[in-house]
């Protein structure tokens, strides 16, 4: 048993460094992230232009000069780290219309698996169900942070595998989806594949502690969840080949 867990964590470390092997490896697939990447960079030069023009340069002159440059250098290092530590979610955000497209682009391509068309309904649904996924695994992780604090050695081993396998999770969803899999339900099928999914998902972990570079890895990770899904629960080989033309177009905009 001890053997088959560890073999079963091992793939799951190793469909995340297949996922980003095989996103970066196709340049048809880079489209989808080049949008939510353009719109993020956006979004971050208008806050640093608003920044600059409303809070930094509206600190009063007739202070101190020493004392007006120690306030502003301060609230520059402070509006930087906070942009660096919000950039993953943000762009996981911006990138969540894009990355469920690319997940049925790749399905179709590599396992022959077809979405089964949902309406407006569902698409609420199963939005609903990973907002409020999202909204208890940041309660976890608060809560595991502050064991990890007390709790030597323990308490960070147990935030890693909590936090990591709900993170694992997320980036299953879409593959999920297309089978018309509730949150709950994909769960249920991935209970005999865990040690997989805390493999996958420590990795995940480790890599969103990295500042800006999960933004080249994001994409590939979905991937390599949906891999996860499709050969470690679904039980389908993977069709090795090159990308099918629908692979190499722009992905329609939202709403087109």
């Amino acid at each position: 048993m001890a053997v088959r867990n560890l073999s079963q964590f091992g793939r799951g470390v190793r469909y995340a460094l297949r996922g980003v092997t095989e996103f970066w490896g196709h340049p048809g697939y880079w489209s989808y992230a080049a949008l939510p990447l353009a719109l993020l960079l956006a979004v971050y030069g208008a806050a640093g232009w608003w920044f600059w023009t409303y809070v930094l340069n509206r600190i009063s002159e007739n202070i101190w000069a020493p004392l007006r440059y120690l306030a502003q250098i301060s609230l520059g290092v402070l509006f930087l780290a906070f942009m660096v530590l919000a950039v993953n979610m943000l762009y996981e955000l911006f990138g969540a219309w894009f990355f469920a497209r690319l997940v049925t682009v790749f399905e179709r391509r590599r396992y022959g698996v077809e979405a089964i068309p949902h309406g407006w309904w569902l698409e609420c649904k199963y939005n609903g169900e990973c907002m409020i996924f999202a909204a208890v695994t940041l309660v976890l992780w608060l809560g595991f942070s502050a064991i990890a604090w007390v709790i030597p050695v323990i308490g960070p081993v147990l935030l890693i595998l909590v936090i990591g396998y709900r993170y694992a999770l997320s980036y299953m969803f879409n593959s999920g989806f297309n089978r018309h899999w509730s949150t709950r339900e994909l769960r249920l099928e991935l209970a005999g594949h865990r040690p997989a999914v805390y493999g996958f998902g420590v990795i995940l972990y480790f890599c969103m502690l990295l500042p800006l570079l999960p933004v080249l890895l994001i994409p590939g990770l979905v991937l390599g969840g949906a891999m996860l899904v499709n050969e470690e629960v679904a039980g389908i080989p993977s069709r090795r080949g090159k990308p099918s033309p629908d692979t190499t177009a722009t992905p329609p905009l939202p709403g087109s």
